[in-house]
């Protein structure tokens, strides 16, 4: 029972590729459910940041442009609620919508 086990962890889960394991990750050969969730997981947590990231950048140049209404500590605080709600948005709705994660 426990060789049955462990020969269907290293078959499904570990997964035994044919070549090294950073080609098969970078050729999606690798078919195991660890390539799996390391591929959706990367992809899940990276597009959230970057839109993050993109939104943080165009609030905090759209606000720099006024800085004699706003303050620099003013402007940077802003821009980064801005970039982490949208970090957070993106993150909720590709949990809730999609197959990613």
């Amino acid at each position: 029972m426990w060789e049955e086990f462990v020969e269907w962890m290293n078959r499904e889960w570990i997964g035994k590729p044919k070549i090294s394991i950073l080609e098969s990750l970078e050729t999606y050969q690798d078919k195991s459910l660890l390539a799996y969730a390391i591929r959706n997981e990367s992809t899940h947590f990276l597009s959230s940041a970057f839109l993050g990231w993109l939104v943080f950048c165009l609030i905090w140049t759209i606000l720099s442009y006024h800085k004699s209404e706003w303050g620099e500590d003013c402007i940077f605080r802003c821009s980064l609620l801005f970039g982490l709600s949208a970090s957070i948005t993106i993150h909720i709705l590709i949990d809730g919508f999609t197959n990613i994660a």
